[in-house]
């Protein structure tokens, strides 16, 4: 049922009706055909639960992470030549409807539509994207998602194929395309102070959180992998240990005491974004196996790290992540018994510290085991 679509998607309702030719399509037209008139609402059915982002997990940043700021819509023909195209603004509409102000006007036959929304960059008023196979090489670098700190533009991409554009069909006719995030969340949900030690129960503190080895571009069709040969390093973020502490990948805070005990917890989320990442293992595989970056320039799995003071002195708790998949988000809960390792890429014994992975769908239905 429609009212089971979640969190992480947008369904979008597309209707036409006969109306005259709209010049604002880049390509002529060199076929004769009908004209037909589109209309396109949408509907935001998504992230009304998702954790706060970063360290306030504050009401103004949930409301950030559901907006549609824009919708890019592009009609293309079989041939994967492009019918026309059109950008809208929102204004950051959040309250889960949005009507398309202006029509866009394409010819009949049968199309493909893709949808893009919150895109910075205006792809729309880009002359080199003349058919499909252009659209799909743009590219989204990370930063562009969270360069203020507000999580503002969280991309999300769909299509739908084979749809008739046809005048035939009365007065009007509806399709759904349906969107979802080109990134994932990685989010620290608690962290659990159980010290062995009775020495150190109340001396436990954390000072930082920090996400590591995270890809930084993608294509608007997802298809680039992290481990291809072709994927440059350098567009990786928080490559090695000068990137702790800084950026928009961590938060560094005052201290903030861990109390000991069953029932206890800190329990203040942190949401970290990334693109897909098919270095580590499956959720439901083995992860004693998992090799963290080692400081030097080298791909590997992402890693969630925690930084914390234990009577004083400092020490990290790195959490090596599965593979990464676009629109999940990976729910992190950590356990702390033991002293953690002097630097983040120092892998901890499970024996020291307890992480538990679970991953979600956006929309917050669990489809997966905990490690």
């Amino acid at each position: 049922m429609k009212t089971e679509r979640t969190a992480g998607f947008a369904a979008l309702f597309l209707m036409s009706a006969l109306f005259p030719v709209c010049m604002s399509c880049r390509k002529e037209q060199t076929v004769e055909r009908e004209k037909v008139y589109l209309n396109l609402s949408v509907t935001d059915v998504f992230v009304s639960t998702f954790p706060g982002t970063k360290t306030s997990g504050s009401v103004e940043r949930m409301q950030a992470e559901k907006k549609i700021r824009n919708i890019q819509v592009f009609v293309f023909n079989k041939d994967g030549e492009i019918d026309n195209c059109r950008r809208y603004v929102t204004g950051g509409n959040d309250s889960g409807t949005w009507t398309m102000p202006e029509p866009l006007e394409c010819t009949t036959g049968t199309k493909d539509i893709w949808v893009v929304a919150n895109a910075r960059t205006d792809y729309t008023n880009n002359a080199s994207i003349v058919n499909i196979a252009k659209l799909k090489e743009q590219t989204v670098r990370l930063e562009e998602i969270d360069t203020d700190g507000t999580v503002s533009d969280l991309v999300m991409v769909g299509h739908a194929d084979d749809v008739a554009f046809s005048a035939s069909n009365g007065a009007s006719f509806s399709t759904e395309v349906v969107v979802s995030r080109l990134t994932c969340a990685v989010v620290l949900e608690k962290v659990q102070n159980l010290f062995q030690n009775a020495n150190y129960r109340d001396k436990v503190s954390l000072t930082g959180v920090f996400l590591m080895q995270v890809p930084g571009i993608q294509r608007i069709d997802g298809s680039i992998l992290a481990s291809d040969t072709g994927y440059d390093y350098s567009f990786w973020y928080a490559r090695h240990s000068n990137a702790i502490g800084t950026g928009w990948l961590s938060d560094s805070f005052a201290e903030v005491s861990v109390p000991y005990g069953e029932s206890k917890a800190y329990n203040t989320p942190h949401t970290f974004y990334s693109f897909a990442n098919d270095y580590g293992f499956e959720i439901d595989g083995d992860p004693s196996g998992a090799v963290l970056n080692d400081g030097t320039d080298s791909k590997s799995s992402s890693y969630l790290v925690v930084e914390a003071k234990v009577n004083g002195k400092k020490y990290y708790y790195p959490v090596v992540l599965p593979k990464l998949y676009a629109n999940k988000k990976y729910n992190v809960s950590l356990t702390v018994a033991h002293l953690g390792s002097s630097n983040p890429w120092e892998k901890v014994s499970f024996t020291d510290f307890c992480p538990s992975i679970s991953v979600v769908d956006w929309d917050n239905k669990y489809y997966s085991e905990e490690i």
